[in-house]
């Protein structure tokens, strides 16, 4: 009996050196508190909240990690330096998950050469929706681990949110509706509906306002959640519309339910065109003792709302940058060498609403290539990109061939003459005559025809 008590008391004295902190007295980590840093409106834009308490939007805690090593403590780094952070709601539903590593590598790096360190880490996720959470955080290194719990407070609502999208893009449109909390479940029954629709907005032959219904979504709200009151119930409403086209558009929403915007104003949407383009190589070799100047062909095209100079208004600038690449292989390793360069904006005349073409040429008197290249002909690549209104619109790689002038190469085919005194001969099993003036009588070829001597 004795010796189970012994044992039993070791393997828990074990159990205890192994839960310690094995660099007690120089690092200590220190937790910041709770906080929401951001909320957002019925369009779910960003604003910063400055209130005390935690309410639905960007939730944030901050961890500060302390280090301090006056008695130069030979510290030997741990074979983990994660650092485990986690939201979850109460029924185990993960809302935020991070592991980071970088903060306690630096850490102990920095130790190496000096006696203290001190850093705040700030960890944040979207919060949508009020209730009941926990946080996490957990370093193995430390043995450390923390938990907290806290709820988040947040009013009954109704969410609705359009994507922004290039013309010709899928299109989305999103209602959130949200119970609150804390909220009452016999509030809401399963009995309610929401109906979302999207209209292409126009006008008729006689200049009056139309409206086009394009698609149109309904379902079932699923708010009656008796089984989870500790979280707020959300459900999501969404309708899309593929390869939409440029345009203004309307979304209408009704529901049976009773949260706030559930019946909200219509919401506008107005679709943009973006500068469309194509780009292509002139010539798909370029050989530098006979050409001298690389040609990109670059079409454009606009839609609407058509670029057109307004009054008191500048034009939008289109930029266009063409790259010139080299790519060679050295140790297994792929290496890409700038050569040159082309930056570019289109002048006032080049504009139209209708599109344009233009053709960008690149000098290549001074380009250099890549000299110890064991390839006899370097391989190149254009990468063009197209800025317009200070957005990427259009990208695209054109590889061709570049064979520098240093390099020999069959410039002309010498042709034997085939007419006149110094025309080439050859009899019918195709054996050349040495002299013409010679032959004897018989049938021979000449200059693609036969000819009876």
């Amino acid at each position: 009996m004795k010796r189970l008590i012994t044992s039993l008391t070791a393997l828990l004295f074990a159990t205890h050196l192994l839960a310690q902190n094995p660099y007690e007295g120089v690092f200590t980590v220190e937790e910041k508190g709770i906080i929401t840093t951001t909320v957002y409106d019925k369009d779910l834009n960003v604003h910063t909240y400055e209130g005390d308490e935690i309410v639905a939007g960007v939730i944030q805690t901050s961890v500060h990690l302390h280090a301090d090593n006056k008695h130069h403590v030979d510290i030997i780094p741990p074979a983990d330096f994660t650092i485990h952070s986690s939201f979850t709601d109460v029924y185990g539903r993960v809302v935020m998950n991070t592991v980071d590593k970088k903060r306690l590598e630096e850490a102990f790096a920095t130790l190496q050469f000096v006696t203290s360190y001190n850093a705040n880490t700030h960890i944040a996720s979207r919060v949508m929706r009020g209730g009941k959470y926990i946080y996490k955080n957990y370093i193995p290194a430390f043995n450390y681990c923390y938990e907290q719990s806290f709820e988040v407070k947040d009013n009954p609502s109704v969410y609705v949110v359009a994507n922004k999208v290039k013309a010709g893009q899928d299109f989305k449109v999103k209602a959130y509706f949200n119970t609150g909390y804390p909220y009452n479940p016999s509030d809401f029954n399963k009995d309610m509906k929401a109906t979302l629709r999207l209209y292409a907005l126009g006008k008729d032959s006689e200049g009056n306002d139309t409206e086009t219904e394009l698609v149109m979504a309904q379902k079932p709200l699923q708010l009656y959640r008796l089984d989870e009151p500790d979280v707020a119930a959300i459900d999501i409403l969404q309708l899309n519309l593929c390869d939409v086209q440029p345009g203004e558009y309307l979304a209408k929403l009704s529901s049976d339910c009773t949260l706030d915007g559930a019946n909200r104003d219509d919401i506008y949407i107005n679709v943009c065109d973006t500068l469309r383009a194509s780009a292509r190589l002139l010539k798909p070799t370029f050989d530098a003792s006979v050409d001298k100047v690389f040609k990109v062909h670059l079409k454009m095209n606009y839609g609407y709302p058509y670029i057109q100079k307004q009054e008191n208004d500048e034009r939008p600038t289109v930029h266009v940058y063409i790259k010139i690449v080299s790519k060679h292989m050295e140790e297994g390793i792929e290496v890409t060498d700038v050569v040159d360069e082309l930056k570019t904006h289109l002048a006032d005349d080049k504009y139209g609403t209708q599109g344009l073409d233009w053709e960008g040429d690149i000098d290549f008197t001074e380009l250099k290539y890549q000299e110890n290249t064991p390839l006899e002909r370097t391989n190149l690549e254009a990468q063009v990109r197209v800025e317009f209104n200070g957005e990427t619109q259009y990208t695209a790689t054109l590889p061709f061939v570049y064979i520098p002038a240093s390099q020999t190469a069959v410039r002309q085919i010498e042709r034997p003459a085939t007419i006149g005194a110094d025309a080439v001969w050859y009899d019918l099993q195709g054996r050349r005559q040495p002299d013409a003036s010679m032959l004897g009588k018989g049938l021979y070829l000449t200059n693609g025809q036969k000819i009876v001597k």
